[in-house]
């Protein structure tokens, strides 16, 4: 080989040498460069992200694409930066999870520290156990005892009453309140005496029957009208020569109760009960004959029999009114005193213990005239007793409930309202526990209101 051809061929050695070299150093800046940018730029990305477990995950995912280098003092640069990178992400993630567990923790222990709350209502008579929630350890208690029941109706009788209807006439007899009985004697008006003439030839005037007499008693309606006719007494005859007979008497009546009248010495009235009586005939005597006697209290008698004579005259007399006589005795009914509403003890505040059962009871409203019952909680440590029953009906209307009812309720109770007359109290609370009317006539008292025990946490 000549000396031109090596000088050649160095200096092509020479050319290939420094494209290499130079294409490494290009290399080597390039990926470098690009390697320790994108380093750079993940970690704060990481430190400003939200999640602390995606920022870390993206910073670690960004830091393992940097490319290695064993000598390049760039690439040596560049795995600083990503390590500078990395440790920052972490701490930038520590932080975050720092933060994290915090606001957990405080979230936590602001949950812990806030009671539960809620609220039970038992309002059907009974018993009931209440268990106190985890958590609770004061309880609001609202309770009101049963109301108390009306008493029941009652009923009196006034003392016998008459009415006499005496003077002849046409009347109207009303039935009073309270009367559905009537007891009455119905007697019927005498004749009258007839008159005589006294002397050898004639005879004295015959007596005058009396009137027939009636008694019964009847069924009525306060209200009802019944016609009364009580009648007269005959009127007397005429002594003289020929003499006339007295006058018939008149028919009395009550309804259909009837009695007659006498009309003829021999011929007394009638009656259901008894007829009246006859008169004694007149005597050639100068006295006349005597009427009929009553048969009935004095009235209906018949006359007495007339006589004209020489020696003396004697009038004959006038037959005895009838008479109507009603006697009845009037009944009354009264109505039984209204109850008196339960007690109400206003949201009482009770310490509890959770996990413990505490007994409820939900007093029931009297009946048939019975008190009401208590409602309590945990049994003495909220008490509501209940109403008090109206008193029965009897010569008059029954007494009402009073208030409070028995027992002794829990501080600052309210007490129930007592009955007015027949009425029931109201309710304290709500409609829970009021008292029920008193009855009246033949119907029973109505049921008067439960209570209620309602627990508020």
């Amino acid at each position: 080989m000549n000396q031109g051809t090596l000088i050649m061929v160095a200096a092509l050695i020479l050319v290939v040498g420094g494209a290499a070299v130079g294409g490494y150093v290009i290399y080597e800046d390039y990926y470098a460069t690009s390697s320790s940018k994108s380093s750079t730029t993940s970690a704060p990305s990481s430190s400003s992200s939200s999640s602390s477990s995606s920022s870390t995950k993206t910073s670690s995912s960004s830091s393992s694409t940097a490319p290695s280098s064993s000598s390049s003092s760039s690439a040596s640069s560049s795995s600083s930066s990503s390590s500078s990178s990395t440790s920052s992400s972490s701490s930038s993630s520590t932080s975050s999870s720092s933060s994290s567990s915090s606001s957990s923790s405080s979230s936590s222990s602001s949950s812990s520290s806030s009671s539960p709350s809620g609220s039970d209502t038992y309002s059907n008579p009974g018993v009931y156990s209440w268990k106190c929630p985890n958590g609770v350890s004061s309880v609001s208690v609202v309770a009101v005892g049963g109301g108390g029941s009306g008493g029941v109706s009652g009923s009196y009788t006034t003392n016998t009453q008459f009415k006499s209807y005496t003077t002849p006439g046409t009347y109207t007899f009303t039935v009073p309140s309270g009367v559905t009985q009537v007891d009455v004697a119905v007697v019927g008006g005498g004749q009258g005496g007839d008159g005589g003439y006294c002397s050898v030839f004639g005879y004295s005037g015959n007596g005058g029957s009396s009137g027939g007499y009636s008694r019964a008693t009847l069924n009525v309606s306060p209200g009802q009208n019944v016609s009364v006719t009580v009648g007269s007494g005959g009127a007397p005859g005429n002594n003289a020569y020929s003499p006339s007979s007295g006058g018939a008497g008149g028919t009395s009546k009550f309804g259909s109760v009837v009695a007659t009248g006498g009309q003829h010495w021999d011929q007394p009235g009638s009656g259901s009960t008894s007829a009246g009586k006859e008169g004694s005939q007149g005597t050639t005597s100068y006295v006349g004959g005597t009427g009929g006697a009553s048969v009935y209290d004095g009235y209906g008698a018949g006359g007495n029999g007339g006589c004209l004579g020489s020696d003396s005259d004697t009038n004959p007399t006038s037959g005895g009114n009838g008479a109507v006589i009603v006697q009845y005795n009037a009944t009354f009914a009264t109505c039984g005193g209204g109850g008196s509403s339960g007690t109400y003890v206003n949201s009482k505040s009770v310490s509890v213990t959770p996990g413990t059962s505490y007994s409820v009871v939900v007093g029931s409203g009297g009946s048939e005239g019975q008190n009401g019952e208590a409602s309590s909680f945990g049994s003495t440590l909220v008490v509501a007793p209940g109403g008090l029953s109206g008193g029965a009906g009897s010569s008059s209307a029954g007494s009402a409930g009073a208030s409070p009812g028995k027992g002794t309720p829990s501080e600052d109770s309210i007490p129930g309202n007592a009955g007015s007359g027949s009425s029931g109290g109201s309710s304290v609370y709500q409609s829970y526990g009021a008292g029920s009317n008193g009855a009246c006539g033949s119907s029973a008292p109505s049921s008067a209101g439960n209570g209620i025990v309602s627990i508020t946490w």
